[in-house]
């Protein structure tokens, strides 16, 4: 059974909570909106699979949180940019 969008989205804010540098905080952003293996990318390309009646609010609640998921990916990397010390 694939999991739920609630599901997805509590998995990703734990991820993003327990980055504590640049590359943890982009391997979280990969795991789940990247090209090609992100979760919610799979989801909007299984979109079409689902059910007709479905697909319409599968396909705009998928998108409204990738959406989601880019807006708190990029607070985050502001905090942790801020956070690190000068090169």
């Amino acid at each position: 059974m694939a999991p739920s969008l609630e599901q997805i989205r509590s998995e990703f804010q734990a991820a993003l909570a327990s980055a504590r540098t640049r590359e943890e905080l982009q391997g979280a952003r990969d795991r789940y909106v990247g090209r090609k293996q992100g979760t919610i990318t799979a989801l909007l390309k299984n979109v079409s699979a689902a059910p007709a009646v479905e697909r319409r609010a599968l396909g705009a609640a998928a998108n409204a949180l990738k959406q989601e998921f880019e807006e708190i990916w990029q607070t985050r990397a502001g905090t942790i940019a801020a956070d690190a010390p000068p090169p």
